[in-house]
């Protein structure tokens, strides 16, 4: 299993960065572990990329594991409605 830990401030400023680190993390072919622990803000923008990276890990037959997420994630992620796709709960 392949660990992931988000920054502090995920934005769109660093969306791009983000999106590679997931890509690479994709072509390990394998199960990710995530934590976002750190995270103490977090914009639509690195919540869709990390959607997107959760949803093609799953049709690829990998899975997304999420360790200690901070309460402003989760907060952000159910504002978006976001916390099904990410397999949040």
């Amino acid at each position: 299993m392949q660990e992931f830990n988000l920054p502090e401030s995920p934005s769109i400023v660093g969306v791009r960065a983000l999106h590679l680190q997931l890509t690479e993390l994709a072509a390990s072919r394998s199960d990710v572990s995530i934590s976002a622990s750190e995270v103490a803000t977090i914009d639509a923008s690195s919540l869709q990329t990390l959607t997107a990276f959760v949803i093609a890990q799953k049709q690829n037959g990998h899975r997304v594991e999420w360790k200690k997420c901070s309460a402003p994630f989760l907060e952000a992620a159910a504002s978006l409605g976001l916390k099904e796709q990410l397999g949040l709960i």
